[in-house]
């Protein structure tokens, strides 16, 4: 048995590397199309993920029958907060996608002041994955055996978050793989 604890924090940022010869070029953000030069940024969001697995393992022996059982527990955490405006961070409500929003600032090509909508965004995912194997020697030619286990992969965070448009329908993938066999 045992308990594992983890914390990631990662910035995302999306940044103009190319105008193809031109001073500048145009991205649409909010659907709204701005104007960018070499170097500036076109999304930037800091995401932190705390995780906490509890799991536990066991091997048991019944004569000729060989048992395993696996068993995990996890909670993962997200939190997003966006630096720069996102290209659909602009919801009519932004209560129906579950987030909060507040206002950031950034200065135009006048150097005029600008207020923009940057998202606050958390996202918590839990999952059961359990691990079951069974192995029975017939004799000292032959065995046969059983398999059961389950996998669940996170969605990654473009595809929840999706820049400025949270999904809250999204979940989690999960495979469920069984093996018959004998040997």
């Amino acid at each position: 048995v045992g308990v594992e604890f983890r914390w990631w924090k990662a910035r995302h940022a999306g940044e103009i590397l190319n105008t193809l010869s031109n001073s500048s070029i145009t991205y649409d953000i909010g659907n709204n199309g701005h104007s960018f030069e070499n170097g500036d940024l076109y999304y930037d969001y800091t995401t932190t993920k705390p995780q906490i697995t509890a799991f536990g393992h066991a091997l048991w022996k019944f004569g000729k029958l060989n048992v395993m059982t696996d068993l995990q527990v996890a909670s993962v955490n997200y939190h997003i907060i966006e630096d720069v405006p996102s290209s659909n961070n602009y919801p009519d409500d932004p209560e129906d996608h579950g987030g909060d929003i507040w206002t950031g600032t950034a200065t135009d090509d006048n150097g005029d002041l600008i207020e923009y909508e940057l998202w606050d965004y958390k996202r918590s995912f839990s999952y059961l994955s359990p691990k079951f194997g069974a192995n029975y020697n017939v004799n000292e030619n032959l065995n046969v055996f059983a398999n059961f286990s389950r996998a669940v992969n996170e969605p990654r965070v473009k595809y929840f978050f999706g820049y400025g448009s949270p999904n809250e329908d999204l979940e989690l993938e999960t495979t469920n793989d069984i093996e018959l066999g004998s040997g």
